[in-house]
This record gives C-alpha cells, structure tokens and sequence, in this order.
C-alpha cells in the first residue's frame, strides 16, 4: 500500500490520525534496523576487497552540508554518509578490523 493509503486505512478504520512526518519516522526507523545487519557486515568486508572505485559527492540534509561516499566492489556497493570528506572517512572505513 502507498503511504497515503495506509494513512487513509488507519484514519478511516482505526480513528488513528497519523501526520507525514511520523508516518516517515516510523517507516525510516523500521527501515533502518532492518538494514543494520547487512550494512555493518558489507562495511567490514570492504576492507578485504582486491579492488574499490571510491567516489563522493555532497548534498544538503536541512541545510547541513553532508558527503555521501559510494564505494563499489566487485559483487556489491556500499554507500557511507560522513559530515566530512576527510581522508579520516576512508581511513576509518576501510580499516581491517582486528580481531577481539
């Protein structure tokens, strides 16, 4: 169902008045724990890469200036947001975990 949907569904049956803004909130959260897992286990397999195309470019997240990095193996691509565009970025990034 789209968004506006669901609003509706909830609104008409449910007598639940949700607003856009928490109807995105909840909708990014869920999204965002969904994909922690994944994204933390390409994270560190990127360091074990033979090869990486790195790339970046800034944006503006409610006027703040960010850089999304973009970072392409061979069998997947990995996108990383930073305030910064620091070789500190990649160096953290790109860091071999050691062992604990």
């Amino acid at each position: 169902m789209s968004y506006t949907t669901i609003q509706t569904l909830l609104a008409d049956v449910y007598g639940v008045t949700l607003s856009t803004g928490q109807r995105a909130k909840i909708t990014t959260e869920k999204v965002s724990a969904a994909l922690a897992a994944p994204y933390a286990q390409r994270r560190a397999a990127l360091p074990a890469q033979d090869r990486l195309g790195v790339d970046e470019t800034s944006h503006k997240d409610d006027g703040h200036k960010l850089w999304s990095g973009c970072f392409r193996a061979r069998r997947f691509i990995f996108f990383h947001i930073a305030e910064t565009r620091g070789s500190q970025v990649l160096m953290d990034i790109l860091a071999r975990l050691s062992p604990a």
